[in-house]
């Protein structure tokens, strides 16, 4: 639990520090590549100090999608930010979740529970919210616009995308080369954002390199404490916790920080999908079953299969030695009639021919 909180932690860092970037009107791209080299670091030495274990061509090309995903996400967080205030982007983004789920019923067959089914109606109700919201940035429009619109649907698909690519690592490749998806996965988006930043021919400052390299410690620290969240507690419990919690407390840290207004639209939408995230959360506690019937010993050499003949009880045993016929006297067991006895019956019982 204690992973799973500095988790929740580490992301609204992430959130304040994107927004400070906002109003320092610093160069974007600069700050998300630096940002990506120290990320991508962090993990090569959680890589090293596990143990480097080479990635299979599959997932390095699925670390390399999600790489360029994350650049993309990242570009796009950036630029809603400054439109239409953190609150309402960090709890779109992490709204996401929906897609995840969907891909877990649809191509892992995990069935949604009746709750969860009215948690992923909420979520789109919550989306509603957000689509009616006016953006806290001071801009005259009532309502976000055409181009902030297509922003946050966007940026909802590439965080969806990237939640996707963990779900397709985990249940194809398991956790043991999680350093090493995460290592390649920051130095592609690092490659992307750098080429892109040379290709805009954007201005070096040492201000927006030493932010991009600051924001890269929670952001790298992130994907390492939800592993550390996955080990302790199931994923369908860590992912939708955190969700939530990053979304409200990006949303009390926005007010408290930055003096950030949140319009009324944008509120019922937060609380519509805190709500919405908690109930595909929740697990109702199972009832104590009884424990099932311990299965029947299998029969072997030394335990014969219980035969009416062979049962030890005296009075059992008193009826075999009364009713048993003639061919069958060689399954009497020595210990209950002698030899002796055994031959003086035989003179007594009539032979079937006769």
């Amino acid at each position: 639990m204690i992973s799973l909180l500095l988790k929740i932690l580490s992301s609204v860092a992430v959130a304040m520090i994107l927004k400070l970037q906002a109003q320092r009107r610093g160069s974007r791209t600069i700050l998300i590549a630096s940002n990506y080299i120290v990320a991508s670091l962090i993990n090569f030495v959680l890589w090293q100090i596990k143990g480097f274990e080479p990635l299979s061509l599959s997932a390095t090309s699925l670390a390399a999608i999600t790489g360029v995903s994350y650049f993309v996400a990242f570009t796009l967080m950036i630029s809603s930010i400054a439109s239409v205030g953190a609150a309402l982007t960090v709890a779109v983004s992490r709204l996401a979740i929906i897609l995840p789920m969907v891909t877990s019923i649809f191509f892992y067959r995990e069935i949604p529970t009746a709750i969860q089914i009215a948690g992923i109606t909420l979520a789109a109700v919550a989306m509603y919210f957000f689509s009616q919201a006016r953006p806290s940035n001071g801009s005259a429009s009532k309502y976000v616009t055409l181009r902030e619109g297509t922003i946050l649907t966007l940026l909802f698909v590439c965080m969806g995308i990237n939640a996707v690519s963990f779900k397709i690592f985990k249940e194809n490749f398991g956790d043991f080369q999680m350093e090493g998806f995460i290592t390649i996965l920051f130095a592609v988006a690092a490659v992307f954002a750098w080429t892109y930043a040379l290709a805009k021919k954007e201005e070096f400052r040492l201000s927006d390199i030493g932010l991009g390299l600051t924001l890269g410690i929670p952001n790298g620290l992130s994907s390492l404490f939800l592993m550390l969240a996955l080990l302790s507690l199931p994923g369908i419990v860590v992912f939708p916790v955190n969700h939530a919690g990053v979304i409200s407390l990006s949303a009390v840290a926005a007010i408290l920080i930055f003096r950030e207004k949140i319009c009324r639209s944008t509120l019922i939408g937060i609380l519509v999908a805190i709500a919405a995230i908690v109930l595909m959360t929740f697990q109702p506690k199972q009832q104590n079953a009884e424990p099932p019937a311990e299965p029947a010993p299998a029969s072997t050499p030394d335990t014969p299969v219980s035969d009416p003949y062979n049962d030890p009880s005296p009075v059992r045993a008193d009826r075999v030695r009364r009713i048993r016929p003639v061919y069958d006297m060689h399954w009497v067991r020595p210990a209950r009639i002698s030899p002796p006895a055994h031959r003086a019956r035989q003179a007594t019982v009539r032979p079937w021919y006769n």
